[in-house]
């Protein structure tokens, strides 16, 4: 759940082996919710059968709260038909504006395509460290890095944005004249941050 006002939407799918090239397999006709102590919001799967299940009003979460996301499926998992997982819904930088800059990377090995978008970001990074962030580009509405070993992940103190007011971000993506920009960014826990860490560096290998 976010701090926007939307409907929200939980995608339920089984895993499958790594190397597999099929698509996973939805899960159907599982009741969902997420609750705050307080209140619970209930979500329906729409359309049938494709495991997306989204609120059924629009709704948004408040910063600093527990949110709690139950599932019942109708048949068990490793003997399990019920599943939760809780989170705070944690504070997260507040942009004002930014600015784009095309660049001329010397570091592109590409000798046709070597300008790149730079991003430059203006807001404020909330002392003190400690938060953990992933960074979504949108081109003309589509989300670009839409799988877990194109996230950006980022912890503040690591990344050096603890307390700044200007963080830059440069996209090797493909732009063309007119297209329009967005950048979401989305406040995480550690354990889904370090779990982001160790999809990618499995994804992407290791020397012996």
């Amino acid at each position: 759940i976010t701090n926007e006002l939307k409907i929200h939407t939980v995608t339920l799918k089984k895993s499958g082996n790594y190397f597999s090239n099929t698509a996973a397999e939805a899960v159907s006709n599982a009741s969902v919710s997420i609750t705050d102590g307080s209140n619970v919001f209930f979500l329906e799967e729409d359309p049938d059968g494709s495991g997306i299940y989204k609120t059924t009003e629009e709704v948004r979460g408040d910063t600093g709260r527990l949110y709690t996301l139950n599932i019942d499926i109708e048949e068990p998992m490793n003997n399990e038909t019920h599943f939760s997982a809780s989170s705070f819904l944690n504070r997260t930088i507040r942009i004002d504006s930014m600015v784009s800059i095309l660049y001329d990377s010397p570091f592109v090995f590409d000798p046709n395509d070597t300008v790149i978008l730079v991003v430059n970001v203006f807001g404020y990074e909330p002392e003190p460290a400690g938060d953990y962030y992933l960074v979504g580009l949108f081109r003309n509405g589509t989300l670009l890095n839409d799988t877990i070993d194109e996230y950006i992940n980022i912890y503040d103190r690591d990344g050096g944005i603890n307390g700044e007011s200007i963080f830059p971000f440069a996209f090797m993506e493909d732009f063309v004249a007119g297209d329009t920009i967005d950048i979401e960014f989305r406040s995480i826990n550690e354990a889904y941050f370090d779990f982001i860490n160790g999809v990618k560096r499995i994804s992407r290998g290791t020397d012996p």
